[in-house]
């Protein structure tokens, strides 16, 4: 189902959704450099290395599950994402978290790292975050994270046809008493 899954170093052959919105965001690129006063809404999003990184993350994930056959989903700005597995929705937050200090043992002064932290939002309050820790980067954890995904849809699915199994064993007791 999910074979190797790995995060690319860049983004070469873009999943049909990351090419819509670097096109998009090339487009805003484009206007700001026409413009005589350029907009701060025609700020390119996606040029920092923290937003590159995201949507390499986004794009190797999508393209797995894509071929599990999931069904990917984002809004404009890339910040509302979700994937489809089966008849269950699983949103998905990839955002950037509190960069903590670190040292480099020649260096007297402390730098900070921009780190990410992905969440599946779990059915019923629970969940599965990952993030840089312990030196090792978010992209390392792609093949669990890409299972996660395709068994949290499982977990929503499942729950889905029990409660409507209790829904319906209800409405016929409701009908045999009347």
């Amino acid at each position: 189902m999910l074979d190797k899954v790995s995060v690319p170093r860049a983004l070469d052959r873009p999943h049909r959704l990351i090419a819509a919105l670097l096109a998009a965001d090339e487009a805003r690129r484009e206007k700001r450099a026409r413009a005589a006063d350029p907009s701060a809404l025609d700020a390119s999003t996606f040029d920092t290395p923290i937003e590159r990184r995201r949507l390499r993350i986004l794009n190797c994930l999508f393209l797995a599950l894509e071929r599990a056959g999931g069904k990917p989903s984002l809004n404009r700005d890339g910040r509302d994402v979700r994937v489809e597995v089966g008849q269950s929705s699983v949103p998905i937050v990839l955002e950037r978290i509190a960069a903590s200090p670190r040292t480099r043992p020649c260096s007297p002064t402390p730098r900070t790292t921009a780190r990410l932290e992905l969440t599946i939002a779990g059915d019923g309050g629970s969940g599965h975050v990952w993030r840089n820790a312990d030196g090792t980067p978010i992209e390392a954890h792609a093949g669990p994270i890409a299972a996660a995904i395709v068994f949290e849809g499982e977990v929503r699915h499942r729950r889905s046809a029990e409660r409507l199994h209790a829904w319906l064993v209800e409405r016929r007791a409701e009908r045999e008493k009347a």
